[in-house]
């Protein structure tokens, strides 16, 4: 059959230019189905191919196998990848129709079966799937046209056609035009399924533009088509013309750079750099019809329009949205500055753990070098872990910190014990949004200086109490003391120097003489004794304690002074500063039962800042300072920080009352100075009194007046409230010749006074009365006598009667208890001047 190789060729040559134009189609399209029937075509090629193997070879087994798979398996790829062009899933049946065709085909030519044996089950099978291919392109409704309706009609007739091929091909008269009508129904086939293709993707090309038209027009956010070789805006939908405040003829008009406050090389140049950072959106500035500027965020890329390609920008305008992070960038700055510059340390920990924000203040609390930001996104346990060390009790600073966030509630002020002996409170909070946790906060702060205050201020206020209650005590005290020595010194001054019973009255003198001094030792605690501050030199002070403190002391200890300022003056009283020096030298002397060294050194020194920060006390300035040194037993930090609480002692009973540092605490206080202790057992304890130091250069010169007559004739009226007060004045005076009238208040007084205003020449007055107190009793009778001379008496002292208000400066007062002496010496004084 000279026909047959030709044709062969022929048919081959022509699919295999099917399977080019498929692929081409393919790479261009970039569609599933179109790889799937160049597939189906190229399986074609090959079963021609085998074909023309057979005629120019002969027939073999592995020819004849190739060739009847390759056309089984060409129509199953057609009819695959047409149910993939429609969107439909083809059934599984037909992949295992084809497989059990090809096991068919194996099977035959491995038996020997007949040609016709070998190929009707395999074309039968071939003709029904191209048959139901053409079915399925009929069935198309997303395409018309006749297109669909010949290639189906083509595909329904090229499987009739298949069928009969194992009856046609052995007769030699038909099979030419046999091999004719399949390569004509091949073509057709081939080329109507192009031609559907391409109705297909214009039907969807179309739909898509109609699509994109519809949502740039009723889209509410700003589009523009801009054709970016021209710059020129080529649309824009209705909600950019209502933003820019053009018609769509006039913003279609203009070039981009017209609404862009950039130019267009500047625009160009951002474009360029948004391409080469790989990102598809930039930030610009709009101009306007009104002139307005908006800022605004451009999302643009390309887009196809009628074949051109155009950039198709969707602009948000964010103008508002710029304000708010403009305003936002300003709160979170100064809530940033807010969190550097709290004294309070900060850690915010996140729900895993890592820390999130330090503050400077945690990092030097904590000895953490800067910066802080190394600690972000460590985890937190770690970081509690290493700071345990810092801590007195490390183990139970981590385990507290589990506790308190498995507890998950507010914890505050909680106290934390440093190892250096620093306090730290801590707060934590746990932070949480809607109900979901977005992690802890931690709050540190140093209270070691304000728990120094609270304890002074506690140390204060006790010693205030304290204060209050003897200053009460040591006035009625020295009502009592006024009668216990007046009438003593009357007693005695009414024995014989012989009689042996004096020795008895100068012991009940001498005793009533210490209570008196632990009386004024009480107002000194109390602040009620008041102090004459005057410039005195602390070395010549020194000096003269010198030798008081040797015979105080005794021999077994040795007492050394050293000053290393001889002109170091300050603004004191100098009975007060001594009695002070015995007191601390007296404690000396009881903890060194056994002999030892008392170093008293005065020089001059500075307190600063640095002494504020240590002590929690101490205003900046020059200070004489005193300090106080034995080699005695010393005491515990515990007694130490209770010395100078009042009738607090380490003595045993009996040999302390308790008020010795207290007192001396007080009258430092009183000179607006500073007194501190440090002691270790078994070494030693230190006082040290911090006095201001005065520019003053020199004491003044006290002088005492000559002791004057102390009797006289003249009427006094007394009035006192207390009836063995007012009885032993009474015996005083008459005893020295002065006539009597009694009073026991302030309205008895001025009832005497106007009975005897003619005969009383001088009052002798209690502050503090009943009914009207001497003020008031002597101001109605100034009113009456200006000339009357008078002299009030009281158990507290001229500070706190001055104080209150309840004496006028400039008038004659004395404190209880009055020795009779001194009493008749004042009277006297006053009468005469």
């Amino acid at each position: 059959m000279f026909w047959m190789t030709p044709s062969v060729i022929a048919t081959t040559l022509g699919t295999l230019v099917l399977a080019l134009i498929y692929l081409y189609l393919y790479v261009r399209y970039r569609e599933r189905y179109l790889r799937i029937w160049t597939v189906g075509w190229a399986f074609s090629v090959l079963r021609f191919s085998f074909q023309l193997l057979i005629l120019f070879t002969g027939e073999s087994s592995f020819l004849i196998i190739g060739n009847q798979v390759s056309s089984l398996v060409s129509g199953f790829m057609l009819l695959w990848g047409t149910y993939v062009f429609t969107g439909r899933r083809l059934s599984k049946w037909w992949g295992v129709g084809c497989a059990a065709g090809i096991l068919w085909i194996i099977s035959a030519v491995l038996f020997g079966a007949t040609f016709t044996l070998l190929t009707l089950p395999t074309f039968i099978f071939l003709g029904a799937i191209y048959v139901w291919t053409g079915i399925v392109f009929l069935r198309l409704r997303d395409v018309g046209g006749f297109e669909k309706h010949v290639t189906g009609w083509a595909f329904i007739i090229w499987g009739v056609h298949k069928i009969d091929y194992p009856f046609l091909r052995p007769l030699n008269a038909i099979a030419p035009w046999g091999y004719l009508l399949s390569a004509i129904l091949e073509i057709t086939v081939a080329f109507g399924m192009v031609l559907v293709f391409f109705q297909k993707t214009q039907r969807t090309l179309s739909e898509s533009e109609e699509r994109y038209r519809n949502m740039f027009r009723n889209n509410h956010a700003v589009m523009l088509l801009i054709d970016p070789a021209t710059s020129n805006i080529v649309d824009a939908n209705p909600a950019a013309c209502s933003f820019y405040g053009y018609t769509r003829a006039a913003l279609t008009a203009k070039k981009i750079s017209d609404i862009n406050i950039l130019s267009e090389t500047q625009i160009a140049r951002e474009m360029q750099r948004a391409k080469q950072e790989g990102r598809s959106h930039f930030y610009f500035d709009h101009r306007l019809a009104d002139g307005t500027i908006r800022n605004v965020e451009v999302y643009s890329g390309p887009v196809r329009v009628e074949g051109k390609t155009l950039l198709y920008s969707i602009i948000h305008n964010i103008t508002d949205r710029r304000d708010a992070e403009h305003s936002l960038r300003t709160t979170m700055s100064q809530f940033a500055a807010l969190i550097e510059n709290m004294h309070d340390g900060i850690l915010f920990e996140d729900t895993s753990r890592n820390i999130a924000l330090v503050n400077p203040a945690l990092c030097s609390l904590f000895g953490i070098p800067p910066p802080s930001d190394d600690l972000i996104g460590r985890d937190c346990r770690e970081a509690a872990q290493a700071a345990s060390a810092l801590f007195s009790a490390p183990k139970k600073f981590t385990e507290r910190i589990e506790e308190l966030i498995h507890q998950g509630e507010i914890v505050t002020d909680e106290k934390l014990f440093l190892a250096d002996e620093r306090v730290v409170e801590r707060d934590y909070i746990p932070i949480s949004l809607a109900g979901a946790s977005l992690g802890h906060l931690w709050l540190y702060r140093d209270v070691t200086e304000r728990r120094k205050l609270q304890d002074q201020l506690r140390h204060a206020q006790k010693m205030e109490a304290v204060g209050t209650l003897a200053g009460g005590i040591a006035h009625d005290f020295n009502n009592i003391l006024t009668a216990i020595i007046g009438y003593g010194n009357i007693i005695k001054m009414r024995m014989e120097g012989n009689n042996p019973l004096i020795s008895y009255v100068d012991q009940i003198l001498s005793t009533s003489e210490r209570a008196a001094v632990l009386s004024q030792s009480l107002l000194a605690f109390s602040r009620r004794q008041g102090v004459t501050l005057q410039p005195v030199n602390i070395h010549d002070l020194t000096q003269r304690v010198d030798k008081l403190l040797r015979r105080l002391i005794g021999e077994d200890i040795d007492l050394t002074c050293t000053n290393t300022d001889p002109k170091l003056y300050v603004m004191a009283d100098s009975g007060h500063l001594e009695q002070v020096l015995m007191n601390l030298a007296t404690n000396a002397r009881d903890a060194m039962p056994d002999g030892g060294r008392l170093t008293i050194e005065v020089s001059r020194t500075v307190l600063d800042e640095s002494y504020r920060k240590l002590h929690g006390y101490g205003r900046q300035g020059e200070y004489a300072l005193i300090s106080v040194t034995d080699t005695g037993v010393g005491m515990t930090e515990t007694d130490r920080e209770r010395i100078f609480e009042p009738f607090f002692t380490t003595k045993e009973v009996g040999k302390g009352t308790g008020l010795g540092l207290a007192i001396a605490y007080g009258i430092v206080k009183q000179h607006h100075g500073y007194i501190s202790c440090y002691s270790e057992p078994g070494i030693g304890t230190t006082f040290k009194m911090y006095l201001p130091v005065t520019t003053t250069a020199q004491e003044q010169a006290t002088t005492a007046e000559a002791p004057g007559p102390i009797g006289g004739t003249e009427t006094i009226l007394v009035a006192e409230d207390d009836a063995g007060v007012r009885k032993l004045t009474k015996v005083v005076l008459e005893e020295f010749g002065y006539t009597v009238i009694e009073a026991e208040d302030g309205e008895a007084a001025l009832r005497k006074f106007d009975e005897h205003a003619d005969r009383i020449s001088f009052l002798l007055l209690d502050v503090i009365m009943p009914k009207k107190n001497g003020k008031e009793v002597f101001e109605k009778i100034r009113a009456i006598r200006p000339d009357i001379k008078a002299l009030f008496t009281s158990g507290y002292t001229a500070n706190i009667i001055h104080r209150k208000g309840i004496l006028d400066e400039g008038l004659h007062f004395i404190s209880k208890p009055i020795a009779p002496k001194v009493l008749l010496e004042k009277v006297r004084s006053i009468l005469d001047r």
